[in-house]
């Protein structure tokens, strides 16, 4: 179970409260990026969160375990937020999204929900939708080289990872019988 901040728990017993959605967007060259739902910029964990950027949240989906969970972000281009062109280009492919409840109007009192990265954006009509997607996606996708019973790279590749020059590797010989389909019985160097 979360610990919620103390400051927040109590706002949140209220019968009226303040709050409101942030993200904090790191991209992998490490720039920090903060927005808010909210009408003015707020100010917390060492990050200004811009305002008026078109962002919305919208429904998380979430299960047991570790089953990947998702949810998306909506927002607008703007010349202080996000570009088409950035986008475009892949900057914000992969970048960790720190999704935080603030009350606006005490942002001290604030609680990180979840940490996600930006999957896939679509755009269209002069804004976007980008998918979240829990770091726990990371298990699904496959890593690595798969091993069978068939080696799945050529011999002497760069996957194979064999210098084919290696002394002792070749020698010349002759074939002496085909024994069947997959025997031969060759004579190597006199023997």
């Amino acid at each position: 179970m979360r610990d919620i901040e103390a400051g927040l728990l109590a706002h949140l017993s209220e019968d009226a409260t303040t709050v409101c959605s942030c993200w904090r967007v790191v991209l992998k060259d490490g720039t920090v990026m903060g927005f808010t739902e909210h009408d003015h910029d707020l100010h917390f964990a060492s990050t200004t969160f811009l305002a008026a950027s078109g962002f919305a949240a919208t429904n998380l989906e979430t299960e047991e375990g570790l089953a990947a969970s998702t949810s998306e972000v909506a927002g607008g281009f703007s010349s202080a937020a996000i570009t088409e062109e950035a986008l475009a280009a892949g900057q914000y492919d992969g970048a960790r999204v720190e999704a935080y409840l603030v009350n606006w109007r005490n942002p001290s009192e604030h609680q990180r929900m979840y940490v996600h990265e930006i999957g896939e954006v679509t755009r269209e009509g002069g804004g976007f939708t980008a998918e979240l997607r829990s770091v726990t996606h990371r298990l699904s996708q496959p890593q690595g080289r798969s091993f069978s019973r068939r080696c799945d790279a050529a011999l002497g590749d760069g996957k194979c990872g064999f210098n084919l020059a290696t002394p002792g590797f070749t020698a010349t010989g002759t074939v002496v019988a085909v024994d069947s389909d997959a025997q031969l019985t060759v004579s190597v160097g006199g023997e």
